[in-house]
């Protein structure tokens, strides 16, 4: 779901803005998102064009912002947390606790609490963005050094 997409970006965005990350570089099996940011795609859906406008404005107080589409294939491991993530929604596993669910709007997204995993020196972000209802997205961050 392209939304979900949108809402997993802001969240990622909103998480290293608000940990002084300065330089961000992320990674999305989303081609429509990578294409819209980067102005290849016009963005046509009435539904993503506040959360492309808000994305769009964040990104711009980055010192540097990069986004590349990596294929599902080469993204293996963010996979297979969404598969997870989804397949707790659906009652196959242990749920964790629900984050906020409201309809989008232009305010900005403020977690209440952040819920993170480390793997492989990836961190991932777990819970409590809100989303409108029954959406569930998975956010990677790669962390670097500077060098």
């Amino acid at each position: 779901n392209n939304v979900a997409e949108y809402y997993g970006l802001i969240a990622a965005m909103d998480y290293a803005q608000s940990h002084s990350i300065r330089v961000l570089h992320i990674e999305s099996d989303s081609e429509l998102l990578v294409k819209q940011m980067r102005g290849q795609y016009k963005v046509k859906s009435e539904d993503l064009r506040p959360l492309f406008e808000r994305a769009k404005k964040m990104s711009q107080a980055f010192d540097s912002f990069r986004i590349e589409h990596v294929y599902r294939e080469q993204n293996r491991e963010a996979d297979a947390l969404a598969n997870e993530a989804l397949d707790e929604t659906e009652g196959r596993a242990p749920s964790p606790p629900a984050a906020k669910k409201t309809e989008p709007s232009d305010s900005k997204l403020e977690p209440r609490r952040i819920q993170a995993r480390f793997r492989g020196g990836v961190l991932y972000l777990l819970e409590d963005v809100e989303l409108p209802d029954g959406m569930v997205v998975d956010v990677s961050i790669h962390v670097r050094p500077k060098p």
